[in-house]
């Protein structure tokens, strides 16, 4: 059993001071609690809108459309063996959109189809939501000229920032067809 003296000053002294300095301890303790919020909130702020433009910057958003606003363009001159027509020229007429937040650099272009090669094309700078009209030339193969409803292209592209990038597309042919088969077919525009 524990023996308890009564008579053993007290470990701790009484609280000194009145109301008015209590008080003054609480608001200091209230204003540093809210000084530090307010410094950690503007941190992750500033660090979140960082990140934000990390991750703008390295986005690369590109369509490609097949313009049909004006004919494409038979070239007068065809490949074939005799009398028969194998392969065509076409100036194809393609607009590519910059979707992304950053303007790109079109590098180069690449037709991923068996049976076309690319003879050309434009390039150039895309701003952000803006439109470039390039032309590219193509020799097609009369054998693949059913097979241009969908051509898969692939582009090559770089931000700003000097990142680069591969963006496969598909453009939709439909008008194409109509004239490299009749050209095929005929041998001539």
């Amino acid at each position: 059993m524990a023996l308890i003296d009564l008579d053993l000053p007290e470990r701790f002294p009484p609280v000194s001071g009145d109301a008015h300095s209590r008080v003054r301890r609480w608001i200091a303790s209230v204003i540093l609690l809210v000084v530090g919020g307010l410094v950690g909130g503007l941190g992750t702020h500033r660090w979140q809108a960082h990140k934000s433009r990390e991750a703008d910057a390295s986005v690369v958003s590109i369509v490609a459309l097949a313009d049909f606003s004006g004919p494409p363009g038979l070239a007068q001159s065809f490949a074939g063996v005799g009398r028969k027509t194998t392969a065509v020229p076409l100036d194809a007429h393609v607009t590519i959109v910059n979707t992304g937040p950053m303007a790109v650099d079109v590098l180069g272009i690449a037709v991923d189809q068996p049976g076309m090669v690319l003879r050309g094309y434009t390039g150039g700078r895309i701003e952000p939501a803006a439109t470039m009209a390039t032309q590219l030339e193509l020799e097609i193969d009369c054998a693949v000229s059913r097979r241009l409803l969908a051509v898969p292209v692939s582009l090559s592209a770089e931000t700003l920032a000097g990142d680069r990038r591969e963006i496969a597309v598909t453009i939709g042919g439909n008008p194409w067809v109509r004239q490299v088969e009749t050209a095929c077919a005929s041998g001539r525009t």
